[in-house]
């Protein structure tokens, strides 16, 4: 179980890593759009070539066959496959908005604040779940949701504090005014994002006549969101009428590597703590070491000087994240 515990705490890391990158790709746009779409370009080929190269046997030694499709793509019946298209883009269009919007709130404000207001987005699928799934709820769960929510009313109360102590106070209460909006959208399209990803395990509710898709099918999303991801991102960039170029392949390529590390090592760690029935823990104990990692990162690093209502509400919000993964405990 402590190894468990311990890879699951390197994730929040890794994740950390992953904000990081992003954070400091944030501060030009027309570099971050080109950032994004280098990135969103590697992840494709990744998604698409490791399955191939694994089912041909030659990467089985270094990653395991579970985490990725082992069917090819042209075993899977077509009729399934663009059912899963269509599933997965309702995910790929609100992860994108959410990752977009979020790269104009790190322009207008604090990082730590704006990531951790994100991350907690996990709100939404939980309310999902409950209120329009009808999953079961433990009464751990609820109390370790509305500390989520209670974390998020004190940071937009610290926000709004930290902007009426500043000299030009009206400049910066608009500042604040839209820090807060563009967050909080950014943090509704994830945390739909989130809930939109539960759709693929639904086809048999959602289209008549279809059987629910297997594991085999189910492999694909990854391969299918990404393409989905490299559509969205290469509109945005001849939208904005910027020439592609890879003058951010360097970034754009550890951020894919982070990327990928975390997705691994979150499995290694659901993995491990099934064995002791505690998988539960391992995304809520990850997302609120990642949180905590990140704001040390903006304090420390990046000199943040949050007002002490957002460190409160950075607080709580962690707090929330670890009641609601000791709620599965019990």
């Amino acid at each position: 179980m402590l190894a468990g515990i311990m890879v699951t705490l390197l994730v929040g890391f890794v994740w950390m890593l992953v904000g990081v990158i992003y954070s400091r790709a944030t501060k030009d746009k027309t570099q971050f759009n080109l950032f994004m779409i280098n990135f969103v370009i590697l992840y494709a080929i990744t998604a698409f070539t490791l399955p191939l190269l694994a089912n041909l046997g030659i990467v089985q030694e270094f990653i395991p066959l579970k985490y990725m499709p082992v069917k090819p793509l042209t075993q899977i019946p077509w009729s399934d496959l663009w059912k899963l298209a269509l599933l997965t883009a309702p995910a790929t269009l609100t992860g994108f908005a959410g990752f977009f919007i979020l790269s104009f709130a790190m322009r207008k404000g604090s990082h730590s604040v704006a990531w951790g207001i994100m991350q907690s987005a996990i709100v939404l699928p939980f309310l999902t779940g409950w209120l329009i799934l009808g999953d079961n709820v433990k009464w751990g769960n609820l109390c370790g949701m509305l500390i989520i929510i209670l974390s998020l009313a004190i940071l937009v109360l610290g926000k709004i504090a930290s902007g009426k102590n500043s000299a030009n106070t009206e400049e910066k209460s608009n500042n604040t005014r839209d820090f807060l909006i563009l967050t909080f959208v950014a943090f509704l399209c994830t945390g739909i994002q989130q809930s939109c990803t539960l759709l693929p395990n639904k086809a048999d509710i959602i289209f008549p006549n279809t059987q629910a898709f297997n594991e085999a099918v189910l492999a694909w999303r990854i391969p299918l969101g990404s393409l989905g991801s490299v559509i969205t991102w290469t509109i945005v960039c001849l939208l904005a009428r910027i020439k592609f170029s890879f003058s951010q392949f360097k970034n754009s390529l550890l951020y894919a590597v982070v990327v990928w590390m975390g997705h691994t090592l979150f499995y290694l760690a659901v993995d491990i703590l099934s064995n002791y029935k505690l998988s539960g823990i391992a995304y809520p104990l990850a997302i609120g070491c990642c949180i905590i990692f990140f704001s040390l990162f903006c304090v420390i690093i990046r000199h943040e000087k949050l007002h002490i209502l957002e460190k409160i509400g950075i607080g709580v919000l962690s707090l929330g994240l670890f009641v609601q993964a000791l709620a599965t405990l019990f």
